[in-house]
């Protein structure tokens, strides 16, 4: 090949590094974030790693392929993706909509039974008005669908290659050997039914881009593979409390209490108190401030379980026994001793996750819990992104879309 390339630092081999250059048959090929491995000065050879895809520009590679492309003059219009991860049975032969800004996009699957690999399919149907889906507007969620689809598959999922209407994008990810599934989305045969209208889809990408869904997913995703349930159980702990967390962040302040009762009722608590504090004359100066302390701080409302509680509340997820043992002692022994006394303590607490964020973008799919009994109590709210963040009072700076954004064509809405 010849080409140059265009480093940011020259000092070490940590060096970030893009690239063009033309292979022999004047293919132009681009690399991105690459760093040096190897120089050689006797061959006068440098070798890198990319560390995040290779993009092969080719406009004739596709026109005689399979791929329909005929219609569309768009280069950058988005064919297929291949998956590596996606251990899934998708049952609906028919095309769904991808519903993403109010705007559908086509979508059609396809498993090759050699290499297992699932691809996803962007068509035009050119007898309706429909829009087609280019890499600016793939960008947008390219991120989301990942995330999206781990969550459903239960374990990681990556997307390996992207297939345009001149140029290819390989993705330079290790192969992803998943050792285990959740099946709480799939059941245990694996089966993913798409829905015509994939409006959660929309839903996931807009929550995704408020609450960082996808760290979160991520998390569920790496505890799965991990052999220790203990291990598991502490991974899963942590990225509940941090979901919790954002969620609280974006409510109204109006909705949280910082005090659990009246200012005046207080005041009448502490006087009362603090005058039995007085009447113990052997308690040093130094204990009797400490404690003074303590006492002022009592009626101060920021336990951890005050944000749990928030967010189940607002998704109509009914506060169990079980759920309130989770909040109040599991979650104490697994911080504090790093100790989870029942398999059953992890197995609820993998699923509130599913289910919180399942609830957050309202979804319709099924659960196959692996209690007998019904964990999670109470409908969801069944509400779209912009009916839930109306009504639950949730405080967005920056909407990822505008009504009928413009980047898109055409749109439809989500029927009641």
């Amino acid at each position: 090949t010849d080409g140059s390339i265009t480093k940011k630092r020259m000092h070490h081999f940590d060096t970030s590094s893009s690239a063009k250059m033309l292979s022999f048959s004047n293919i132009e090929i681009e690399t991105s974030l690459m760093e040096i491995s190897f120089i050689s000065t006797n061959e006068n050879k440098v070798s890198f790693l990319c560390y995040n895809y290779i993009t092969i520009k080719d406009g004739n590679k596709y026109n005689t392929h399979s791929l329909e492309q005929k219609h569309s003059q768009d280069p950058s219009r988005l064919l297929r993706i291949d998956f590596w991860g996606l251990n899934l049975i998708i049952k609906s032969q028919h095309s769904s909509n991808l519903i993403v800004g109010d705007a559908p996009f086509e979508i059609t699957f396809y498993t090759d039974k050699k290499s297992g690999i699932t691809s996803a399919y962007f068509p035009c149907n050119y007898e309706v008005a429909h829009n087609e889906l280019t890499e600016e507007l793939f960008n947008i969620f390219r991120d989301s669908l990942i995330g999206y689809f781990s969550l459903i598959n239960g374990a990681r999922v990556q997307i390996t290659k992207e297939y345009y209407n001149s140029f290819t994008r390989i993705y330079s990810y290790d192969k992803i050997e998943n050792i285990s599934y959740s099946s709480y989305l799939c059941g245990s045969i694996r089966v993913y039914d798409p829905d015509t209208s994939l409006f959660e889809f929309d839903n996931y990408v807009r929550w995704n881009n408020v609450l960082n869904i996808n760290k979160f997913v991520q998390h569920l995703s790496t505890a799965q593979q991990v052999l220790s349930i203990v291990d598991r159980a502490f991974i899963l702990i942590l990225a509940f409390e941090g979901l919790c967390e954002k969620y609280q962040s974006l409510v109204d302040k109006e909705r949280i209490p910082s005090q659990l009762v009246s200012k005046g009722s207080f005041q009448i608590i502490k006087k009362e108190l603090l005058n039995i504090l007085e009447n113990h004359n052997e308690i040093s100066t130094d204990v009797m401030k400490k404690l003074s302390d303590r006492i002022c701080n009592l009626n101060s409302n920021k336990s951890s379980t005050n944000k749990f509680k928030l967010i189940i509340d607002d998704l109509n997820i009914e506060m169990t026994e079980k759920i309130n043992t989770l909040f109040k002692k599991v979650r104490s022994t697994l911080v504090h001793e790093a100790t989870l006394n029942e398999y059953e303590d992890y197995q609820l607490l993998s699923e509130l996750i599913r289910e919180i964020i399942l609830r957050l973008i309202n979804s319709k799919l099924e659960r196959y819990s692996s209690f007998v009994d019904k964990m999670f109590k109470g409908e969801s709210p069944n509400l779209s992104y912009n009916e839930y963040i109306i009504q639950k009072h949730i405080k967005i700076e920056d909407s990822l879309f505008a009504e009928y954004d413009r980047r898109f064509k055409y749109w439809i809405k989500q029927g009641k």
